[in-house]
C-alpha cells in the first residue's frame, strides 16, 4: 500500500525461507527497521499477530514511507476501557494512528491490543492508510 522499496541485500530473518511469496516484502520491512523480530533473529512468519503489533508495524511503515502521522498524546488511550493492556512500546503509536483515524477501537469502546488480528480488520487499517 505504500510502495516501500529497499536494497534487500541484506539478508533477511532466519525463519524466512527464500521463495516464499512474502520473502521481499519481510526482507525490505527488516532493512527499514520496521519489523525488528526477535532476539535470535527470528520473525515468526507463521504466527498470528496480535493487533499493538500491527499497529506498530503500521505506524513506522507510514513513517518510513513519508506519509506518517506525527507523535501523539498517549494519555488519550485512558478513553479505551482496555488502555491498560497496551505495551508501553506499542503506546505511542496506537495514539498517532487513532489520531489519524486509521485505527478506531471497536464497539465496546476498546481496542483489543492482545487479541490477534483478523484479516479483515488488517485491510481496514491497509485501506485507511491508503486512502
Amino acid at each position: 500500500a505504500l510502495n516501500l522499496q529497499t536494497n534487500t541485500g541484506s539478508g533477511n530473518f532466519s525463519d524466512v525461507a527464500r521463495g516464499t511469496y512474502y520473502y521481499d516484502a519481510i526482507a525490505t520491512a527488516k532493512a527499514l527497521g520496521i519489523a525488528l523480530g526477535s532476539d535470535n533473529n527470528k520473525f515468526n512468519p507463521n504466527s498470528s499477530i496480535t493487533r499493538q503489533e500491527t499497529f506498530v508495524l503500521a505506524f513506522r511503515a507510514m513513517n518510513k514511507s513519508g506519509a506518517g502521522v506525527g507523535a501523539a498524546d498517549t494519555g488519550t488511550l485512558t478513553s479505551y476501557g482496555d488502555y491498560y493492556l497496551i505495551d508501553d512500546y506499542a503506546k505511542e503509536s496506537i495514539a498517532a494512528l487513532i489520531r489519524a483515524g486509521i485505527v478506531t477501537g471497536s464497539d465496546d469502546n476498546k481496542l483489543h491490543p492482545m487479541e490477534s488480528i483478523t484479516r479483515a480488520e488488517a485491510s481496514a487499517i491497509i485501506y485507511r492508510i491508503k486512502y
